[in-house]
């Protein structure tokens, strides 16, 4: 299909599990879209709640909603490649079940990859807190609005897990469906955590063209609770794993020495958050000689215990005769 056949100019995915109370704000502000043809594919992760009920009664009276129902919960990786799988739009574009898009959103990067020639797209996000309330935004602010460029290895040193940043790894890019058709793209079905990290990564190191622009089209629902309570370390192992099937795939574009020097930051920084974590998890079960043994036998998670927890591990310890 030739980019100005299809009547479809950009399929959102949206993965969902146990969405019901937000699936329908996110729909609505897909299908608000103005000056673009958009669908909503939206892939039910074997939720035990209505969230697909609440989908199939939008979608009654609105061809632009489709409903995928799974038997059984594959995570997101598994809900996004169905979802590709389904899409007709010239363009893909992941829509989180608690998210939102300002109106203009999809027409301004649509004219951004017009105007570019990029393969992929994004714009920064505007982050909410659990009220609704903008709090911040992922990139830096400028006196305009302002546009740059991403490649393997500026996308990695933004990415390092637990680093304090919250940057171009948390945006929502929009791709050429074709792009992702012809260089076999797919969400790693293995990984739960930091997927969207991998497929962009792996889309870079693939030859795209990733273009970002300043101006805020994504509204972002920030989640209660520190990255520290959130991430399981098992979830880190999964992702190095990951990593690793993703060099194996694409050897030549991660051995050029400036992308293989980011990796290996970048796995690094992946062996830090896990040590951390670990710390953390000795900390709550009470194992307060590991917990500080972990900490002492590796200065790189000093900073993290600083920044993610450490008064927290410290007034566990404290309490637990340390």
């Amino acid at each position: 299909m030739s980019e100005t056949d299809g009547a479809i100019d950009v399929s959102y995915l949206v993965p969902a599990f146990r969405a019901g109370d937000t699936i329908e704000d996110a729909l609505r502000s897909a299908l608000a879209q103005e000056g673009a043809r958009v669908e909503a594919i939206v892939v039910d992760d074997a939720s035990d709640d209505d969230t697909a009920e609440r989908v199939a009664r939008l979608a009654e009276n609105e061809p632009r909603i489709r409903l995928i129902r799974l038997a059984r919960n594959g995570g997101p990786s598994g809900a996004r490649n169905a979802a590709i799988a389904a899409a007709a739009g010239r363009f893909l574009a992941v829509l989180d079940a608690d998210d939102t898009l300002e109106p203009t959103r999809t027409r301004d990067l649509l004219d951004l990859a017009r105007l570019t020639g990029a393969d992929i797209v994004a714009d920064d996000l505007l982050r909410l807190d659990h009220a609704g309330r903008p709090v911040s935004r992922a990139l830096p602010p400028g006196p305009a609005p302002y546009g740059f460029a991403l490649d393997p290895v500026s996308y990695c040193a933004d990415n390092v897990p637990m680093a304090g940043r919250f940057g171009t790894g948390y945006l929502k890019p929009m791709v050429r469906a074709r792009f992702v058709a012809d260089h076999r793209l797919a969400y790693d079905p293995a990984v739960r955590v930091g997927e969207d990290f991998l497929f962009w990564l792996e889309a870079l190191l693939a030859g795209a063209r990733y273009v970002v622009s300043s101006r805020a089209g994504y509204r972002y629902s920030a989640r209660p609770g520190s990255l520290s309570h959130r991430i399981a370390a098992a979830r880190l192992d999964e992702l190095a794993a990951g990593l690793d099937r993703l060099v194996a795939r694409r050897p030549d574009a991660a051995s050029e020495p400036e992308t293989a020097r980011a990796l290996a930051r970048y796995r690094a920084g992946l062996s830090r958050a896990r040590g951390f974590l670990d710390a953390v998890d000795d900390a709550k079960a009470g194992r307060r000689r590991e917990a500080a043994s972990r900490l002492g036998r590796d200065p790189a998670t000093w900073p993290l215990a600083l920044r993610y927890g450490g008064e927290a591990v410290a007034n566990r310890l404290r309490r637990r005769g340390a």
